[in-house]
């Protein structure tokens, strides 16, 4: 299943020097020229990553870093091994104007690849999260849209998979206290990755396939996943049957965002350990520049006890809350995230009765 401005500049107009200390911060790969890209499947899925990648849509419990281990080279494969695992199964029907492969996948691949060497290797906002964030949220579409239009579900894949494309490392908070980022815009990374996802639509020759208003949904759904935004959507969740389609599908990109803490217990522990990295990279970045570090950003090194108390908060404070509202039911997300819930509280009860 599969789901849900033409800006020319690139990030660097945006931001000015804050690139520049992207780059200083984090060896970014180089993007390769547009002339060198394949626009065919030459080698077409592997019989054993087809196999993985059925898992994957079928089985939440999927651990996509082992995936990703069987993966010759996985930070120029895994990404484009999804897409277009997810492309092909949006696009594989017969009542559509596209379903012949000829009339789109060549720039479906060219986009796929454009967006992969996109990435920062960085620990958490990489090739890797961006895969996963668009299997999560395939999962949620076949919940809650699973009649999308194929060409709606392909732009929602494609929002996903760009939806951190040139991610430093480090939040809106860094990038509003150092650089030259526009007045007043209080998200200014998701600005960026909305732009330049759409910039390599256009490069590709996907937004002519997708059309005007797929590719302004592509743009609103990665500005959607401003984590500002986080309380309206736990709102509007709670009438989720009322909401118009292109909010519904804003919603479910920013619960497949966060969704790490209703994963299983192995993989959300790789995910947080992930993201503590990054924020304590950018607490390092701030004391670096002599600025104060804000207090929300955890101290390093963690003890068990305090990794547990970071993984409870967001656990309990803001992902189950929005999944809650928008299923009550049962449901292996919030199975999952209860599991993982309680895990923590008696690991930080334990603590607690031990340093008596």
């Amino acid at each position: 299943m599969v789901m849900p401005c033409s800006p020319t500049s690139s990030s660097a107009s945006c931001f000015g020097n804050f690139m520049t200390v992207t780059c200083e911060v984090f060896k970014a790969k180089r993007l390769s020229s547009v002339s060198s890209i394949s626009t065919q499947d030459s080698d077409g899925c592997q019989s054993l990553e087809a196999s993985e990648l059925e898992r994957a849509v079928t089985d939440f419990n999927w651990n996509i870093f082992n995936f990703v281990d069987t993966l010759r080279d996985p930070t120029s494969e895994v990404l484009k091994s999804v897409g277009q695992f997810l492309f092909k199964r949006a696009m594989n029907t017969d009542d559509h104007d596209f379903h012949d492969e000829g009339e789109w996948y060549p720039k479906a691949v060219k986009w796929l690849v454009l967006v992969q060497e996109a990435y920062n290797d960085v620990p958490f906002h990489n090739v890797i999260h961006a895969s996963d964030v668009a299997i999560a949220l395939d999962h949620l579409l076949q919940i809650f849209e699973p009649n999308l239009d194929p060409l709606d579900a392909l732009a929602c894949y494609c929002a996903a998979l760009a939806h951190d494309v040139y991610h430093p490392g480090f939040s809106n908070r860094y990038v509003i206290a150092t650089s030259d980022s526009i007045e007043g815009d209080t998200h200014p990374l998701e600005t960026m990755h909305a732009k330049e996802a759409v910039r390599m639509l256009n490069d590709s020759g996907m937004a002519e396939v997708l059309g005007d208003e797929r590719v302004q949904l592509i743009n609103r759904m990665i500005m959607a996943t401003d984590m500002q935004q986080h309380d309206m959507w736990v709102e509007k969740a709670m009438s989720m049957a009322c909401l118009p389609k292109e909010d519904l599908l804003c919603l479910l990109l920013h619960a497949a965002d966060i969704s790490n803490p209703a994963r299983s217990r192995e993989v959300m522990q790789q995910w947080s350990i992930r993201c503590l990295t990054e924020f304590w990279h950018e607490g390092d970045l701030f004391r670096d520049r002599g600025l104060e570090v804000p207090p929300t950003l955890p101290s390093r090194p963690l003890s068990n006890v305090e990794l547990a108390k970071q993984q409870l908060g967001f656990s309990k404070y803001f992902v189950r809350p929005l999944l809650a509202a928008m299923c009550d039911s049962a449901w292996t997300w919030l199975d999952n995230i209860d599991d993982n819930i309680k895990s923590r509280e008696a690991l930080i009860k334990a603590y607690a009765v031990t340093a008596l």
